[in-house]
């Protein structure tokens, strides 16, 4: 029994004397967010005709974070929930009434890569270019994904990142990108050149599969399942500041090729049976994009900016979902951004650029009130929602008290081409069966307001209005047609971070 009191003392005293040791290395912290939201806005398709398009809702978000630490940091962990799951919910929805389901917003395992400054990260996350804009989403497509991050000198860093949009190993299954990013610092200047791969599998462009004919169905739906996809992008981002003035300019350029392309390309295919099909070429890409971010701080509490995005436009008709498969020249010059899951045309893919509040859905809010649909890029489909772009902005910043600060932008949004022809009757060029629209590049230009004002510490409250003052661009050619109306919205916002 002495021998059993003296082993039990033993344990006592050795874990009283390492459980401070095993307190410091492993730390849970909880934190999170709720956000409350108001939106009123009409016209978000640029018409009174129809049906009434007036916004009048109110939105709720509740995400809490679950961070866990071990061994002073080199280890951490995150787990962050959404209530509920795909987002916002509107009070008094039919959905209120029913039991919420949770969504899984991000979770990562970041940890040092022993006897080196090198960090991995493996994961559903943020995976982004330098730039912050051209790849990643901005919280828009987090995606599971794995990378690796640190320094290499006092100087240079690099980030490398796999993000696996679909995973499989059968056709049209698997969909991959990878980014690998170096970036060097001085004092006053940070550059990183980065470069870009996507590889989708998509269904092989040969028509004959086993010695007998690919269905129709099959092999020349357009979409993410039957599209081959190898593009590489060469990006440059350069940060400056000198004095009061900053400057944040990204380049980039897209080569690449979708292995699609509609019906109207010259040529058949004569398959074993003696059925003939029309050939289906590759779609080369050839594109760009450039992003200017400038600002000059006039005094402790005012400052100005200009901020520019110029994207290519393609002339190209287009069918009437405006997707990338409808390029009789097989050659696509409109910027292409990373895929992303689930999105059928690439308005929507893995890139989010700052822009004005209606157009890009961005800069202070998220909340959409429409520029006729959604373009995250800013790069177009040929459609409604732009074709390519030319983006000339001033803005200001101007801290009004300690807690209130007023910020706003007088933008000028062009695209770099007219609305593309709808091919009504897919022949690839423009004729009388086809419907056709104005010459112009005008989308129009937007004036936003935004006021932020601090409650109280991890308490605040914003207020936004913007203003679409509509252009020609897009505009039906038909003799008589009606001007589009001006769109309009206003946003309130509480947050409280916990």
């Amino acid at each position: 029994m002495r021998k059993i009191l003296m082993a039990l003392a033993v344990m006592v005293v050795a874990i009283a004397v390492s459980a401070p040791h095993i307190a410091s290395a492993s730390s849970l912290k909880v934190s999170g967010a709720y956000i409350w939201r108001g939106i009123s806005s009409d016209n978000g398709d640029q018409t009174d005709i129809g049906k009434n398009d007036a916004q009048q809702r109110t939105l709720v978000l509740i995400r809490p974070r679950w961070t866990f630490t071990s061994l002073k940091g080199k280890i951490k962990a995150i787990y962050e929930l959404d209530f509920a799951a795909g987002g916002f919910r509107p009070f008094g929805s039919t959905e209120a009434t029913s039991r919420r389901a949770v969504g899984l917003n991000r979770f990562t395992l970041d940890f040092a890569v022993p006897g080196t400054k090198i960090r991995a990260r493996i994961g559903k996350t943020d995976w982004r270019s330098p730039d912050r804009e051209l790849v990643g989403g901005g919280g828009l497509h987090r995606i599971d994904g794995y990378g690796f991050y640190g320094k290499l000198s006092k100087s240079l860093s690099f980030n490398l990142f796999n993000t696996q949009v679909e995973e499989g190993n059968a056709d049209a299954s698997d969909n991959n990108n990878y980014l690998l990013s170096l970036t060097w610092k001085a004092p006053g200047l940070t550059i990183s050149p980065w470069l870009g791969y996507e590889k989708h599998g998509g269904v092989s462009r040969t028509d004959v599969v086993g010695g007998a004919a690919v269905a129709t169905g099959t092999a020349f739906v357009i979409d993410d399942t039957s599209t081959e996809r190898d593009i590489w992008w060469y990006g440059l981002n350069v940060k400056a500041k000198f004095g009061k003035f900053n400057a944040n300019v990204s380049g980039v350029i897209v080569d690449g090729t979708l292995d699609f392309s509609r019906g109207v390309n010259n040529g058949t295919i004569i398959n074993p049976d003696g059925t003939t099909i029309t050939a289906r070429e590759d779609t080369a890409i050839e594109a760009y994009a450039i992003l200017i971010r400038t600002w000059l701080q006039l005094n402790r509490s005012l400052k100005v900016g200009f901020h520019g995005v110029f994207m290519p436009g393609d002339d190209d008709p287009t069918s009437a979902v405006g997707d990338l498969g409808t390029q009789p020249d097989n050659k696509l010059t409109r910027f292409t951004p990373f895929h992303t899951r689930g999105s059928r045309d690439d308005t929507v893919g893995s890139c989010r650029v700052g822009g004005p509040q209606i157009v890009s859905n961005r800069r202070y809010h998220t909340l959409s009130g429409g520029f006729n649909g959604t373009n995250n890029c800013l790069n177009g489909s040929g459609g409604i929602r732009g074709n390519g772009t030319n983006l000339y902005e001033l803005l200001f910043s101007w801290k009004v008290a300690k807690s209130l600060t007023l910020a706003g932008n007088y933008s000028i949004v062009r695209t770099a081409a007219p609305r593309a022809t709808i091919d009504n009757n897919n022949n690839g060029i423009e004729d009388a069966g086809d419907t056709l629209f104005v010459d112009s590049k005008n989308v129009g230009s937007e004036i936003d307001i935004h006021a932020a004002y601090t409650i109280m510490p991890r308490l605040s409250t914003t207020l936004t209005f913007s203003h679409l003052f509509a252009g020609d661009y897009g505009k039906s050619a038909t003799i008589g047609t009606r001007d589009f109306d001006d769109t309009w919205q206003l946003v309130w916002q509480f947050r409280h971070f916990f």
